[in-house]
This record gives C-alpha cells, sequence and structure tokens, in this order.
C-alpha cells in the first residue's frame, strides 16, 4: 500500500501490508500520532487495501472501490467524527454508527473510521464496547486519536494500537525549534514575558497542536537523556509537563482558542 508517511513508519507499513495481503485483519484499530500525522489519509489507504477487488493487500488507485473511498462516498465506509456544533463525540453517533453496521453491506464488509476518537463522552465509549465485542459479520472499526489514553483501557484492550510517527528533528523544523524553546522557558521558570515572547502568535488550532506534538517529542527526550545543556529536569516535572500538554490538547479540541489553551499551559507549569 502507498502511505504518504516518513521513513520512521517503513517497518510498520510492511507490517500492515502483510497482515491484509494474507487476510489476518482485526476486527478493530487505535491509529495513533502526533497532529503533523495526516490519520484520515492512512486509514483511508488502509481502507482501500482492504476493501479494494483488483489487488489483493493493496489498491489499485483506478477501480470504482478506489475512487470512491477517495471521494469519501464509498457504501461500505463508514466516517464518525465530532460535529462542529459540539465538543465531543456523543452516544447518538455511536447508535447511529451500529444502526448503519446492523444493514448487510454492499461489499464483504464494513470499514469505519473514526475520527478524534479521544473526544468520545465516557458514555459513548461504553456504547462503542458492545460493537468491539461483537463485531457485525468481518466489519472493521479504526479509531483515530492524537493520543490513546484519552480512550477507556475497555477499548483499548480490544484494539491492535499502530503508532505512527512523525519527523521531528529540531535542526530541521522551525515548529520543532520554537516547541523546544518554548519548553525550555516553561520548565525553566523563565517569567512569563520571556515565554509570552517565545509563544509569538498563537491564533491558529492546528499551528498550536503541532508544538503541543513536538513539546511532547522534547519531553520524551529529555526523560531519555535527562539532561539539557547542563539543566536537570526532574521525571515528575517533565511528566506534569505531559499532563498538562494533554490537558491543552483536550481544551482545544473542545473549542477553547488557541492563545487561551496555551497561556493556561503556561502558567500551569511556569507558575
Amino acid at each position: 500500500m502507498r502511505f504518504d508517511l516518513s521513513q520512521e513508519n517503513e517497518s510498520l507499513i510492511r507490517r500492515i501490508s502483510s497482515s491484509v495481503e494474507s487476510g489476518s485483519v482485526s476486527h478493530a484499530y487505535i491509529v495513533e500520532g502526533p497532529a503533523t500525522v495526516d490519520k484520515p489519509a492512512f486509514a483511508k489507504q488502509f481502507a482501500k487495501g482492504i476493501l479494494c477487488p483488483r489487488r489483493s493487500g493493496d489498491d489499485c488507485g483506478r477501480c470504482p472501490v478506489c475512487q470512491k473511498i477517495d471521494h469519501d462516498n464509498h457504501e461500505d465506509l463508514i466516517f464518525v467524527s465530532r460535529l462542529k456544533t459540539k465538543a465531543s463525540i456523543g452516544i447518538d453517533q455511536i447508535r447511529d454508527m451500529q444502526h448503519q453496521l446492523s444493514i448487510k453491506p454492499n461489499g464483504p464488509r464494513y470499514l469505519v473510521i473514526m475520527d478524534e476518537s479521544g473526544l468520545m463522552t465516557e458514555e459513548a465509549q461504553n456504547c462503542l464496547l458492545k460493537t468491539l465485542e461483537e463485531p457485525p459479520g468481518a466489519s472493521v472499526v479504526v479509531l483515530l486519536t492524537d493520543n490513546s489514553e484519552a480512550l477507556l483501557p475497555t477499548i483499548r484492550s480490544r484494539c491492535i494500537r499502530i503508532r505512527l510517527e512523525g519527523s521531528s528533528i529540531a535542526g530541521d523544523d522551525p515548529m520543532a525549534r520554537r516547541a523546544e524553546e518554548i519548553l525550555e522557558h516553561v520548565l525553566g521558570r523563565s517569567p512569563f514575558y520571556k515565554t509570552k515572547k517565545a509563544l509569538g502568535d498563537v491564533r491558529d488550532r492546528n499551528q498550536v497542536l503541532q508544538l503541543i506534538d513536538h513539546m511532547e517529542n522534547r519531553c520524551r527526550q529529555l526523560i531519555l537523556s535527562r539532561n539539557d545543556n547542563g539543566v536537570l529536569y526532574s521525571p515528575r516535572e517533565i511528566s506534569e509537563c505531559v499532563d498538562s500538554l494533554e490537558k491543552a490538547r483536550t481544551q482545544l479540541r473542545q473549542g477553547l482558542t488557541p492563545g487561551s489553551v496555551m497561556k493556561r499551559f503556561v502558567l500551569r507549569v511556569g507558575g
């Protein structure tokens, strides 16, 4: 399958392609990765590999099935996402999806793609468990999320987890360098005006999601090295910073303004 992903994901792509080709496809997946990775595009490519009738384990890109998936109008492909007027994915959307799955598909199976699955309410997640425990026919459910920890343990335990990596080398990426500078100010307890200057203009939602991804990547590096230019941060400080970043991500998904989200993050961590 032709996934448009960085080289960091090559071995993962080989494993996925092999499982699809051999017919050993699971009934449920969690696709996790930073906001900078186009997870919906990955899921659609995965769907083509499963549903394409011309190439087993791959996609031809030309048949009616592949073309319909590209245009989001395949009869057996069900998309679930947060409504623009809502802060979360509610139980009614899950029940609607389950009703669709109860109808015989046009082809061999249904494939459900749920974007921002971490925004499901607890009630919606518990409702989804019924589908994951007793999937109708050969249906496949793909849950997309920036952070799988936002899903209940009972959901995670019933899905195969796919972790997509994004390139995050600070020297090559201005956004990564900016995130590293912000994190240094926050963990180093710099005066607020200095941190605010490093933040700059934070009005764009997707830009802030990228900053959060890069800061979390940097936190992982700090946990491994425990030393950054001679400044030692405790595991507790780094862990609390990651928790605050996840709160910021959730607030952003729920509709808070990017500026407000980042200001709250800085005040929580930097004091």
